[in-house]
């Protein structure tokens, strides 16, 4: 038996039982209450008939008045000897063998129509069921095809508001699924293009040198020069690929933030001793422009993060600044956020990229830009990892000469 005809089965038997037992249950109670009153009728005339002691009157007063009496032995004797007792043909008997058929039938006729309207309500529940679920087949398909605006069809107002209210954030969620779908193809889409962009440089460097230092007619002094080449484009892309590591684990979460209550001045002290060795080498000075009273000031940060962080615009603004020139860090308390300004006398940022300097592998137009080495990782990184922090980075032109000053602005949260 498959598994829908076991369901129909079990439908009707659901139907059926219930009513056949109401109908055994009304049948036994009405045939019991039937048979009391044909034995009591029985035992009345046992006293009629065994009147010799008391008068007919007595007898009625007695059983009016509901006195306990049992079948009168005398009388009942003195109707089997006529045959009476055990005839099945008195009127007593007829009236009581009518009684259980009409209550039968009747009870019969009731009990069918009682099925009846279970089978028919059972039938419309179910073609309402299948109209539902029709609705709901179409519903999905329009779904399936981006039509999110389906009113389903039903009398019931309230639950048809209740189901629309639900069918649109269904049809939301799958919109915003499939924008964020979408928007992840074509981020790795750009992805995969930034870095095939990027391995290109440092692969076709180091193709290059190889191609020439395979040859024979090349000095002692040509083949070391092609060497430390060789070694330069090995060396950037080992940073290209940390780099992308560090991308990688900050975008699909692999990196969580340990935020804790720390002075924000050891972060960027931290910061400027890893990056001083570089500023030395160009003869730039970095200065502090700090209040005292902000030196021990501490808010909730990852100090090794956000300390990388500052350590990518540190590292972008001696890159870019001429040498013996200065480089001004400020730490400013603002209302309700902390406030890093990082100001150098470099080469500028035009105002038309302000905005593209954040993004990945994003390098400015300028010449002296394309001149530098680097990847157009750093920027990107100290804002992904500035705002896990829940603050925000942006860049404005410098006051002293030409220059940048990046300014880190962190929530005030946990700030003692």
């Amino acid at each position: 038996m498959t598994k829908r005809h076991r369901k129909k089965w079990v439908d009707a038997l659901s139907l059926v039982l219930p009513v056949l037992l109401f109908f055994a249950v009304l049948n036994c109670f009405t045939t019991y209450l039937y048979y009391q009153d044909y034995q009591c009728k029985m035992d009345i005339l046992t006293e009629v008939a065994a009147g010799a002691e008391t008068t007919g009157m007595d007898v009625a007063a007695g059983w009016l008045k509901g006195n306990d009496h049992q079948a009168n032995e005398q009388g009942k004797q003195l109707l089997e000897q006529y045959g009476y007792w055990e005839n099945k043909g008195t009127s007593f008997y007829v009236r009581f063998r009518q009684n259980i058929m009409i209550t039968g039938c009747t009870s019969a006729v009731l009990c069918l129509s009682l099925l009846t309207f279970l089978f028919y309500r059972k039938k419309a529940e179910a073609k309402e069921s299948r109209k539902r679920l029709e609705q709901l087949e179409q519903i999905l398909i329009a779904f399936r095809e981006n039509h999110f605006e389906v009113v389903p069809d039903t009398e019931d107002h309230v639950g048809q508001e209740r189901l629309k209210f639900q069918l649109e954030a269904i049809g939301h969620h799958i919109q915003l699924l499939q924008e964020e779908a979408r928007a992840e193809k074509e981020s790795t889409k750009e992805m995969v293009s930034d870095i095939s962009h990027q391995l290109k440089t440092p692969v076709a460097a180091l193709d290059t040198c190889f191609s020439i230092l395979l040859r024979n007619n090349l000095s002692e002094t040509e083949q070391q020069e092609f060497r430390i080449r060789c070694r330069s484009a090995l060396d950037g892309l080992e940073t290209l690929l940390q780099s992308l590591l560090e991308i990688s684990k900050l975008e699909t979460g692999l990196i969580q933030l340990d935020q804790k209550t720390l002075p924000i001045m050891d972060t960027i002290i931290s910061a400027v001793n890893r990056t001083y060795p570089k500023a030395a080498e160009k003869g730039i000075e970095l200065v502090f422009d700090c209040n005292e009273s902000l030196e021990h000031c501490a808010l909730m940060q990852d100090k090794r993060w956000l300390g990388e962080a500052i350590i990518n615009v540190l590292d972008n603004a001696i890159k870019y600044s001429p040498e013996h020139s200065k480089i001004t860090i400020r730490l400013q308390k603002r209302t309700g956020f902390v406030r890093i300004e990082i100001e150098d006398q470099g080469i500028g940022i035009p105002q038309s990229e302000y905005h593209k300097i954040f993004q990945r592998f994003y390098r400015g137009t300028a010449p002296e830009v394309r001149e530098k080495s680097g990847t157009g990782i750093g920027l990107y990184l100290s804002r992904q990892i500035i705002e896990q922090h829940g603050g925000t980075i942006t860049v404005a032109s410098g006051k002293v000469r030409k220059g940048s000053t990046f300014l880190i602005q962190l929530p005030e949260n946990g700030l003692s």
